[in-house]
């Protein structure tokens, strides 16, 4: 929140600081108060200093001027100045509006008409708007706008003359769409949204916006004047659902002042009446906010007790009158709060206001006293494994986010599983949840993973790199708990460039490869045997049907009784990217199960190096191209006792004509080590004995129609 100095001093006034020389004191005193300044700029022409905040999040108090001195008189005790108001009778006639919807908390309208030209607000008025960021569009609306900044009352002004029957404020029918102020075409609100509305119209999104069928121009001359209070979940709800961020959302889903639904237009009175306004008939409450203030008690012994202090009741009975309290009573020990209507949204019991003194003393000013502790436990091996895993992934660029354990039907759908009893179709649903969007537990993570995408994207952020671990919970009624298994995983998703391009370098795009690289160095870290299996005919995951089928591959860890699936990696199916509103994009999706951080490493006995140097020959085949060259490493390092190993040395595709398929040319190089063979050296005669009956195994074993020796 941008905030004028100038501006700020017609409210409160300091005592023993000469502003805005003094600037440097204020700037550490509403550091100190919890008001971060994040930016200071000065106006040597003006002799003002203009401040940004960043402000509590669950203060909508702060967002005015009033709110802010008062915050600082709370501290220091400076004298607070009252703007002046004017008196204006309340309506004892019919109300002007029909309130039925429970999340009103209270409304007033506020009837005037005007006969001659309207009067702009003053220049320190306006200057206060504009630095709000709200725009000055005439002087009835700027009323409004600048009790909003200057009080911390969200108002609006609907043209009377435009308003058709009786005004209402009730919550929005199943289709009913809005037009938006600054909008050309109607918006459909979601059912339930909290409206202003006449008749046959939408005039307003209740603490959010108004509308275009309703706003007044420089020709209206017949206005209402709207102040009320809302529910801040419905207001919060209803602005993310439209997309809108205002200043009356931003203070009415942090919880407003519901008093102020009826002060704040005592004051706008008084600067309507000032602009030319005529009021008539007086303040119609359509609907008063009546709940009895509550009281929590403060035992000075236990608050002593709490900050390790002295303070007495003549202490401490001022800092809550400061807060606004128009009630402190003290029985012996005890201090009997009454919480000002303005804070009824963040006090609530004893710990809060014993924040309120501290705050008012001075963090600083409360003495230091370390706690008694224990020293601490050390590190579990799986917490250290869990740390190596995630550093692996932080070094290489990945970021930690977090997802709900929940999604919806609707979320499940965009997979495209027909098949009803598929593993990604099956759910643990939750019965009577708050919302749809909650509806199922979640067995997958591709969905989130994707819309994680989506939500950068929208933002145009191309790169991306996120991790978690958290829990799938997969369907099984034989599982301890008689729903399903709870399993443990760590899953992430790259997208964009694994090496950026410059001048010198084209970049590389994230690929499966790397993914591979990634779960090769977790095995090296974690001392497990991984690989990583291609399955091609198959599905040995449930993942595998929402992964590209050539570009995905099976995570498998040794164990005692062999080889066992941890994992999955590989690229995220094509289909995919158009019900999660994607295109011209391949994300890259890993995951792995926590129960490998849990396995004892595998000791590597040390192997003293032979003196007997092995046999290296190469291998040529020319492969189809269906037949994968991994299949054939694998084949041949099994089926020979004298192979030590066996590696991809060379690849060539040829260009050819027309629709003939390509035929690779791959070569392989073999490693042959006559100690395996017990052996001291090798003839030349054995080893072209042994690459020969190789050579024609690999022919038999894969068929000529898919192999042929080059």
């Amino acid at each position: 929140m941008k905030v004028s100095l100038n501006a700020l001093l017609q409210y409160i006034t300091p005592t023993n600081l000469s502003l805005p020389a003094d600037w440097d004191a204020l700037h550490d005193l509403l550091e100190d108060i919890g008001l971060e300044v994040k930016r200071v700029d000065r106006d040597e022409e003006a002799n003002n200093i203009i401040f940004t905040l960043e402000l509590l999040a669950n203060r909508g108090d702060h967002h005015c001027y009033k709110g802010l001195a008062r915050e600082i008189h709370q501290r220091t005790g400076w004298p607070l100045s009252t703007p002046a108001t004017r008196d204006l009778p309340i309506s004892q006639d019919k109300p002007l509006a029909d309130v039925t919807s429970e999340y009103c908390i209270g409304y007033t309208l506020t009837e005037y008409k005007r006969e001659l030209a309207e009067v702009a607000l003053s220049a320190d008025k306006l200057e206060m708007i504009d630095l709000a960021g709200a725009n000055q569009v005439s002087p009835a609306v700027d009323v409004t706008n600048f009790v909003n900044v200057e009080q911390g009352q969200p108002m609006h002004v609907f043209d009377a003359d435009k308003i058709v029957g009786r005004v209402q404020v009730r919550d929005s029918k199943e289709g009913e769409a809005a037009q938006l102020l600054g909008e050309e075409k109607l918006t459909t609100l979601t059912e339930g949204t909290l409206v202003i509305a006449d008749d046959v119209k939408i005039l307003a999104v209740a603490g959010v916006m108004g509308c275009e069928t309703s706003k007044p121009t420089e020709e209206s001359t017949h206005l209402y004047l709207e102040s009320g209070t809302f529910d801040p979940v419905k207001v919060r709800k209803a602005a993310r659902a439209l997309g809108v961020q205002s200043l009356a959302s931003a203070r009415f889903e942090r919880g407003a002042d519901p008093a102020m639904a009826v002060k704040g237009v005592y004051r706008a009175h008084e600067l309507l009446c000032e602009a030319g306004w005529q009021v008539q008939g007086g303040l119609s409450i359509c609907k008063a906010h009546i709940e009895k203030p509550a009281i929590v008690d403060v035992d000075l012994e236990q608050l002593n007790h709490y900050f390790s202090t002295t303070f007495s009741v003549d202490d401490i009975k001022p800092i809550y009158e400061r807060m606004g309290s128009e009630s402190v009573v003290v029985e012996g020990n005890v201090l009997r709060v009454e919480i000002p209507s303005h804070r009824q949204w963040d006090l609530k019991n004893a710990t809060d206001l014993y924040e309120e003194v501290a705050r008012a003393v001075g963090y600083n000013a409360l003495p230091s006293k370390m706690p008694a502790s224990a020293s601490g436990a050390r590190a579990s091996a799986f917490e250290t494994r869990l740390n190596q895993v995630e550093d692996i992934l932080v070094a290489e660029g990945f970021y930690e986010i977090f997802t709900d354990s929940f999604y919806s039907d609707q979320d499940v759908a965009r997979l495209g599983i027909q098949d009803e009893a598929h593993p990604l179709a099956q759910h643990v649903r939750i019965n009577n949840s708050e919302t749809k969007a909650y509806s199922l537990l979640k067995n997958n993570n591709i969905v989130q993973a994707l819309d994680a995408i989506s939500a950068n994207f929208r933002v145009k952020s191309q790169e991306i790199q996120v991790f978690e671990r958290n829990k799938r919970f997969v369907p099984d009624q034989t599982a301890p708990n008689g729903l399903c298994h709870e399993l443990e995983v760590i899953w992430g998703l790259a997208v964009g460039q694994a090496v950026e391009r410059n001048w010198q370098n084209p970049g590389r795009d994230f690929d499966v490869f790397f993914l591979k690289g990634i779960i090769e160095r977790m095995g090296v870290k974690l001392g497990l045997e991984l690989r990583i299996t291609p399955e091609a005919t198959e599905q040995t995951h449930a993942y595998f049907d929402v992964l590209h089928p050539k570009r995905r591959a099976l995570v498998e860890v040794q164990l005692a009784d062999g080889w066992k699936v941890c994992g999955v990696i590989g690229e995220v199916h094509p289909k995919l990217m158009k019900p999660f509103g994607l295109k011209s994009v391949r994300p890259y999706f890993f995951e792995i199960e926590q129960g490998l951080l849990k396995l004892e490493p595998q000791t590597r006995p040390y192997k003293a190096p032979s003196t007997i140097l092995p046999v290296k020959r190469d291998l040529c085949f020319g492969l189809y191209q269906q037949q994968e060259a991994g299949y054939i490493a694998d084949w041949m390092t099994q089926s020979s006792p004298w192979l030590d190993s066996v590696e991809i040395a060379d690849l060539f595709i040829p260009a050819v004509e027309g629709g003939e398929e390509p035929v690779r040319a791959v070569t392989f190089s073999l490693m042959l080590d006559p100690v395996l063979a017990g052996k001291d050296v090798f003839s030349g005669a054995e080893i072209n004995d042994e690459i020969e009956r190789l050579a024609q195994g690999v022919i038999e074993q894969f068929g000529e129609d898919k192999v042929k020796r080059r």
